[in-house]
């Protein structure tokens, strides 16, 4: 008996430390607003989120870690913003940079027979929210 509840643990546990799982897929998921940030969802936890202005000037690259948590997914590291435009180019003479933030709040999900994550913009209004749909593995 005790064995028995023992490895069902240990088979509970195993599930859980892996981060991707047939529930989750990791892979590349891009904003559905603004194709051109992009995020990576690597399946060892590291997350890596890249993004170009519409000039196609790069504003934002970070690598940082991700997990799945009770409440969702949580990142040490990820990039908000309004308004692509009023972004800092990244160049060897800007001093300037753009900084990320911790965030444990994104939800994911199938929505229309694609795999997005997401997070609502504003608590009071859930309608309102930003999206990240799959679009492919990591090779």
């Amino acid at each position: 008996m005790r064995i028995s509840v023992v490895i069902i643990l240990f088979m509970g546990i195993l599930i859980m430390s892996n981060s991707c799982s047939r529930h989750f897929a990791c892979g590349i998921y891009v904003n559905r607003t603004n194709k051109y940030d992009t995020i990576r969802l690597y399946p060892d936890g590291n997350f890596e989120q890249i993004i170009y202005n519409r000039q196609k000037k790069l504003v934002y690259h970070s690598i940082s870690k991700w997990q799945q948590t009770l409440n969702g997914i949580s990142i040490d590291s990820i990039l908000f913003y309004e308004n692509i435009d009023s972004l800092y180019t990244i160049e060897v003479s800007n001093k300037q940079r753009n900084e990320g933030m911790n965030y444990d709040g994104f939800e994911y999900r199938y929505d229309n027979g694609v795999h997005i994550i997401y997070w609502k913009d504003y608590v009071d209004n859930p309608e309102s929210a930003t999206i990240f749909e799959w679009v492919g593995n990591l090779e």
